[in-house]
């Protein structure tokens, strides 16, 4: 008997392109990343293999205010490239929006407004085969007319109702007139795929939510009738019968049910408050309660994609494609999270779900989703490529995404550990009337498993060590710290032995005389750790094909430059661990051009603070004076932002020097004056003098502040400053970093 084929899904991208409103404001997610005016960004995503591309023709975008008329120009240029390229697009006409200023969501007329403007997009494009008219009905009602996040900002069940309503009855107008230009077009309609369990008292706010979850596919399917648990809702809420009516006289089944899958989309509610941060309280009519991940909570009932899909499929019958696959977290958690996704739509399909595409969503990151877009914060979560350069900088999700669009093998180490969400340490909760549940143990990453490859820290630096360490275990990658009893780094053939032995797919060598003023006293033994053993091991590195993280520091420069420093400027460094950083650099890259050397600054964190810095922290605590430099200038650096950064480019296949600190610049006094206040010291303690008065052994730049010609990927000094007071106890969390 031949062996069934299994069908494997397609891979397709996407560009978050929210624009939602405000009050008065239009939030404009292509405006925020930059792709308006970047036509070339459609070549970097025909470059991973996708074959369609969810892309926007927004509504509000191409009604032009002033002229109250439409504007086709842009949407004009990027489409007819698209065709050029070969990629079919997926035309999402309205995305979290209520259109434009002269309409709303409960508008009577919406409906009708939108399909003149669908017919008139079918009008121009008619070769365009795939719709999403309005991205997430139900989400967007909700967000917009029960909680009054955006635009009408309304909170009442009449006004959700209206919005629901009108936005389907806007899909099923749309797709009659996009039908009648193009009856070939295909509708793609996408909804969040969420569930939702709670404790016992609460089951009735869970069952009504469950209920409702399906509301955009019941309505254009003509389900809701009488018997529907969601008709007496309406009613209730102020809908006359006739206009669900409509929907049950007029249904239009997606062609695709488009099933947008988040780690947040499964909600726990728990009627217990007190042990739950405030953020997360909310209510009804009846009660209190909190609402959190469902993934977080120990006995949740969290179902996962794999179930939920399986109900979506029994419930329809018809084809799914994953339209929104992302993960706000590191890198190396970004790829678990789609490639586990992927291999559920796999696995699906062999068992008769048709599972079409999974999408890579968002290609471009997007900003402000932290805060659900209800401000402007500026705060960015990259995608497949991140926007934070001169171009979008393709990071190793789009390595993922080619390797799964050709076909072809994804060999990553990384993948082979499992994600946050299906480790012990993802619990931050338990449910206690939940019976004991069986789940994933956590890996014992401090050695290597099986046959995965480990990350190799060479240590010199011992509290820097530890905080690699500590960072691989909460990130989930295997590593192996040596220091000089285990690696002889000055003797080329034992490196490679221990690295043959082992078998890593990377390197980070932190082994380095860091003591600025000893190194005038001891130049050789300086010269043999930050030269010789960093040039050593680099070198074999090379030879076995090994990525290698290597590092350096901001006083390889002379300080006369009034502005900062970029990787390109020419070093001239004064003293003489800056000598021997400088030949570092120069010689590990000529061995090694694949090598990445990030030079730094000053480090602080709450645990490991260099030298100098902890010095001064205990002499502030004790109550002795501490003077410290007023014109010097640098770029303070947060360990934790330093080692995640540092990590993911080091995943993403960086190579060559960059520079990485946080964003803005202080004067030595004045940063410890802020690191002392913020840690609850006096900084009457402080003594701000002249470098010269305190008379350095070694000689330092005035000015060594670094930015980077790469890409600025650190927060800045003070969001740096915030994350210290919380991880000191000194502050409540705004958000979970993960």
């Amino acid at each position: 008997m031949a062996k069934k084929q299994i069908s494997l899904p397609e891979i397709w991208g996407g560009i978050e392109c929210t624009v939602n409103r405000l009050r008065d404001i239009y939030i404009d997610q292509v405006e925020l990343t930059g792709h308006s005016h970047r036509i070339e960004d459609l070549d970097l995503f025909s470059q991973l293999g996708i074959t369609k591309l969810r892309y926007p023709v927004i509504w509000e975008k191409v009604y032009d205010h002033k002229s109250k008329k439409y504007n086709w120009d842009w949407t004009d240029e990027r489409l007819n490239r698209l065709k050029e390229l070969n990629i079919d697009p997926i035309a999402g006409l309205i995305h979290h929006g209520s259109g434009p200023y002269f309409t709303n969501l409960t508008d009577p007329g919406f409906p009708e407004l939108f399909r003149d403007f669908a017919a008139a997009v079918a009008g121009r494009y008619p070769w365009i085969t795939f719709y999403n008219p309005i991205n997430e009905p139900l989400t967007t009602a909700r967000f917009s007319c029960l909680y009054g996040y955006w635009y009408p900002h309304l909170k009442d069940d009449l006004a959700f109702s209206k919005a629901m309503l009108n936005e389907c009855r806007g899909v099923i107008l749309a797709m009659q007139a996009i039908n009648e230009i193009n009856p070939s077009a295909k509708l793609i309609q996408t909804e969040d795929l969420a569930n939702i369990t709670s404790t016992k008292k609460l089951r009735y706010q869970s069952d009504f939510e469950n209920k409702r979850r399906w509301l955009t596919y019941d309505l254009l399917c003509g389900m809701v009738n009488q018997k529907h648990p969601m008709w007496k809702f309406f009613i209730d809420a102020g809908i006359h019968k006739t206009e669900l009516e409509f929907f049950i006289k007029t249904p239009r089944p997606p062609d695709v049910l488009g099933a947008n899958y988040y780690l947040t989309s499964e909600r726990f509610l728990d009627h217990h408050t007190r042990k739950y941060p405030r953020h997360a309280i909310g209510r009804n009519k009846y009660q209190r309660y909190a609402d959190v991940e469902a993934v977080r909570v120990k006995g949740s009932g969290y179902s996962g994609l794999y179930n939920l899909l399986k109900l979506m499929y029994a419930r329809y019958k018809i084809p799914i494609a994953i339209t929104e696959a992302h993960l706000s977290c590191t890198r190396e958690e970004q790829i678990r999270w789609f490639y586990e996704i992927y291999n559920t739509s796999k696995k699906l399909n062999a068992e008769n779900v048709e599972v079409r595409a999974v999408t890579a969503w968002s290609l471009l990151g997007a900003f402000d989703w932290h805060n659900l877009v209800t401000k402007i914060e500026g705060v960015y979560e990259p995608g497949v490529f991140d926007i934070r350069a001169p171009k979008p900088r393709q990071t190793e999700l789009g390595n993922l995404i080619s390797h799964l669009a050709s076909g072809t093998e994804y060999a990553n180490p990384l993948i082979q550990t499992t994600g946050w969400w299906n480790r012990f340490e993802r619990f931050h909760f338990e449910n206690k009337e939940a019976a004991s549940i069986k789940i994933h143990e956590p890996v014992n990453i401090s050695e290597k498993l099986n046959n995965i490859k480990p990350l190799i820290i060479i240590k010199g630096i011992e509290t820097f060590a530890q905080s690699y360490e500590e960072h691989c275990i909460k990130r989930g990658i295997p590593f192996i710290t040596l220091d000089k009893r285990a690696i002889n780094v000055y003797d080329v053939s034992q490196i490679e032995a221990v690295l043959v032995k082992n078998d890593p797919w990377a390197v980070i060598n932190i082994e380095d005389f860091n003591d600025i003023d000893k190194a005038e006293i001891q130049p050789d033994q300086c010269k043999m750790d930050n030269v010789v053993a960093a040039v050593n091991i680099g070198t074999i590195c090379a030879k076995m094909g090994i990525r290698y993280l290597s590092f350096s520091t901001d006083l390889v420069f002379n300080g006369n430059r009034k502005e900062p420093y970029i990787e390109s400027c020419e070093v001239a460094p004064l003293n003489v661990y800056g000598v021997s950083k400088a030949a570092a650099e120069q010689k590990i890259l000529r061995n090694n051009p694949s090598a990445l050397v990030i030079r730094t600054g000053a480090c602080f964190s709450s645990k490991d603070h260099n030298g100098y810095i902890n010095s001064i922290l205990k002499k502030v605590e004790n109550g002795r004076k501490v003077t410290v430099p007023k014109d010097i200038i640098i770029s303070p650096t947060y360990t934790p932002d330093l080692i995640n950064t540092s990590l993911d480019i080091l995943i993403d296949g960086e190579k060559g020097i960059w520079h990485l600190t946080n964003r803005g610049s202080e004067s030595w006094a004045d940063f410890i004056m802020k690191l002392v206040e913020t840690s609850g010291y006096d900084c009457k303690y402080i003594d701000p003098r002249s470098s010269m008065d305190i008379k350095f052994i070694a000689r330092r730049p005035n000015y060594s502040v670094l930015t980077s010609e790469h890409a600025t990927l650190m927060p800045t000094f003070e969001q740096a400053l915030s994350e210290y007071k919380i991880l000191l106890n000194l502050a409540e969390p705004v958000k979970e970093k993960f």
